[in-house]
């Protein structure tokens, strides 16, 4: 458990390291009209139906996201209506929720306080609990070949366990520190 506590910020690396490769990797299908009598091109596949599905990596959310923005424009002149521009807005903003312990956990890796850890922990439990609520296809539930997204959902139980401990582990807790150093109030310390 000290090597653990120890080499948190090589722990925090190889959180990041896997983070990146599940946003590159496949989190939905984007659907395609394709008569059911006609074969899907690869990459896309059949997916129900008259569908037909390409797979698009997580980092796409980025796009998505810089594109709701972009049309900030035709809300002001009128082209758009705002309560549709902001309910997509909010939608696509819920569902970049998926960078931010991302970022969090890099500034950990640098500085680390506990108020940081707190903050992470809360931010990887949020994106835990987003990508069910607020996830534009459910398409991943029942298919293992979106691996991208199941990937990041390992790294933030991971990332919510590691952080969980470190904040155990932390400053504030001195009984904890003495457990692992064997020390007053430990089972094999002193008494």
């Amino acid at each position: 458990m000290i090597w653990f506590v120890k080499n948190k910020k090589l722990w925090r690396v190889l959180i990041l390291i896997i983070l990146v490769i599940a946003m590159f990797g496949p989190w939905f299908y984007e659907r395609i009209v394709m008569p059911a009598q006609y074969e899907c091109q690869s990459p896309s596949v059949r997916l129900e139906g008259d569908f037909c599905g390409s797979p698009v990596a997580g980092i796409h959310l980025l796009y998505y996201w810089a594109g709701v923005t972009w049309e900030v424009k035709s809300v002001l002149s009128n082209a758009r209506p705002l309560n549709e521009w902001l309910r997509e807005f909010l939608m696509i903003s819920s569902l970049n929720l998926v960078w931010l312990p991302g970022l969090l956990t890099l500034r950990l890796v640098y500085k680390n306080s506990r108020g940081l850890q707190l903050l992470n922990l809360v931010l990887w439990g949020c994106a835990l609990i987003s990508i069910p609520l607020f996830y534009p296809d459910r398409d991943w539930i029942s298919n293992p070949a979106l691996w991208g997204i199941w990937l990041y959902l390992t790294v933030a139980i991971a990332a919510i366990g590691l952080e969980m401990v470190l904040l155990q582990t932390g400053k504030g807790n001195i009984n904890a520190k003495n457990r692992l150093r064997g020390g007053i109030g430990s089972p094999g310390g002193n008494v």
